[in-house]
C-alpha cells in the first residue's frame, strides 16, 4: 500500500460542474507539478500508461461508451480478490458499450525475485491468470501519469481502486471495486441506463470517508495496545473497529485472541471469541476457521476449550457450505481430539475429497493418523 498526503475534495468546493476541459489538457501542471483533482461529477484524466501489457491500448474514452478502470498489483492479495469480479463485469457488459481496463502500479513494493523488470513481472502474473484479465491490461510503475492523476487525483490511497466512467467521460463513480455497500455491476448497471445518482453517490463517499478517517485513529490506538501486550484495550478498540467497518477487520480477532489468551493468559479472550462468533464473525468463515485451529493446536496455551473451537469450526464449516477442505480439516482435528474419531475419519475423507493437490498427501497423512487410532 502506498500513501500520498490527504486531497481536498474538489466536489465540497466545487459543486458537481467541471471545467470544460478536453481530454488531452494536460492533467498535472508543467509548472508546479500540482495534479488535478478529481471526483464524482469531475472530467476524467487521460489514458497514458507507461506501457501496454496486452489488448487493443486506447488514448481516449469514445463518447458514448461506459469505462470501468481498475487498478492492481500482482503482489496485493485485495487486488487478487478483486480481480474475479472484474472479469465477470468484462464478460457481463461487454456486448452492452462497456470496456474494462486494467492498469497495474505500485510493484516496487515488493521487490524483484529474479531476473528481469516489473514491467517483466506484470507481463508474466497476467499471462498466468489470463481468464481474469480478458480485456486490455497496461502498466504505470510507480510514479507515472496515471498513477498522479488518478490514483493521486482521485485521492486513492490503497489498492485496489476502480473508476466508472460514464459516457461523457466524467467519472460517475470511484472507489474499491468490491465495495459492500454498493456493488459495482449494480453501479454499472444504472450508469448505463443513465438513472445513477452522482450526487447521491458523492455524499455517500463522504459519508464512507469520515467513517475510514474513524478507522484510522481507532487503528493507530489499536496498534499501540497490541504492541504493549494491553489486550483488554486491543479487544475493546477492535471492537469498535469492527463496528464501524464490518468486515474490514475480522481477520485480526485471531492474533488479538492469540495475545490474550497466550500473552496475558487471560481468560477472557474465549468469552470474547464467542461473542464475536454470534455477532462481528458470525458469517465470516475464514477467521471462524483460524480461531478454532489455534484453539486445537497452539503450543502454548495453556487451556484449550475445545467445546468453543468446535463451535466455531462447526460454524466455519457450515457457512463454507463444506465446500473448503483446510476448514473440513480443522474440523475433523477438533473431533478427533474431542476423541469422536469415526467422525474424525469421515470429515477428514471429506477434506481430502476437495483437497487441492499439494495438501493431498498431508491430509492423506492426517486421515492415516485418524484410523491408526481407532480402536
Amino acid at each position: 500500500m502506498r500513501r500520498f498526503g490527504v486531497l481536498f475534495l474538489a466536489f465540497l468546493a466545487l459543486g458537481f460542474t467541471h471545467h470544460a476541459r478536453a481530454q488531452d489538457d494536460p492533467p498535472i501542471d508543467p509548472q508546479t507539478g500540482a495534479v488535478r483533482a478529481i471526483t464524482f461529477g469531475e472530467l476524467a484524466p487521460r489514458l497514458k500508461p507507461e506501457a501496454w501489457i496486452k489488448g487493443e491500448p486506447l488514448d481516449r474514452f469514445a463518447p458514448g461508451k461506459v469505462y470501468v478502470v481498475w487498478f492492481f498489483a500482482t503482489w496485493s492479495k485485495k487486488s487478487r480478490d478483486a480481480a474475479p469480479t472484474l472479469s465477470v463485469i468484462h464478460e457481463h457488459f461487454k456486448d452492452r458499450g462497456v470496456t474494462v481496463l486494467g492498469i497495474a502500479l505500485w510493484e516496487t513494493t515488493q521487490p524483484l525475485s529474479g531476473a528481469g523488470s516489473y514491467l517483466d513481472r506484470v507481463h508474466a502474473f497476467v499471462d498466468e491468470h489470463t481468464p481474469l484479465f480478458p480485456y486490455a491490461v497496461a502498466y504505470d510503475g510507480d510514479a507515472g501519469e496515471m498513477v498522479q492523476t488518478w490514483m493521486r487525483g482521485g485521492d486513492r490511497k490503497a489498492i485496489p481502486a476502480a473508476f466508472v466512467i460514464d459516457q461523457a467521460g466524467k467519472v460517475a463513480w470511484l472507489g474499491h471495486p468490491l465495495n459492500a455497500a454498493e456493488k459495482l455491476d449494480n453501479i454499472v448497471e444504472k450508469v448505463l441506463a443513465g438513472t445513477y445518482d452522482v450526487k447521491a453517490a458523492a455524499e455517500r463517499a463522504t459519508a464512507e470517508a469520515e467513517l475510514i478517517d474513524k478507522a484510522r485513529k481507532l487503528d493507530r490506538r489499536y496498534i499501540k495496545a497490541m504492541d504493549a501486550g494491553d489486550g483488554p484495550g486491543a479487544m475493546k478498540l477492535l471492537d469498535e473497529m469492527m463496528a464501524l467497518r464490518p468486515g474490514e477487520f475480522n481477520s485480526r480477532a485471531h492474533e488479538v485472541f492469540k495475545m490474550v489468551a497466550i500473552q496475558n493468559k487471560d481468560a477472557t479472550a474465549y468469552t470474547w471469541v464467542q461473542q464475536l462468533a454470534q455477532g462481528a464473525l458470525k458469517d465470516d468463515a475464514n477467521t471462524l476457521n483460524n480461531i478454532a485451529w489455534a484453539i486445537a493446536t497452539d503450543p502454548e496455551l495453556e487451556f484449550r476449550d475445545l467445546a468453543l473451537a468446535l463451535k466455531l469450526a462447526q460454524r466455519a464449516y457450515d457457512v463454507s457450505q463444506a465446500k473448503i477442505a483446510y476448514i473440513i480439516d480443522t474440523l475433523a482435528r477438533i473431533q478427533f481430539d474431542r476423541g469422536e474419531i469415526d467422525r474424525a475419519i469421515e470429515l477428514q475423507e471429506e477434506a481430502l475429497s476437495k483437497a487441492e493437490p499439494g495438501r493431498r498427501e498431508e491430509y492423506q497423512a492426517t486421515l492415516t493418523r485418524y484410523k491408526a487410532a481407532k480402536p
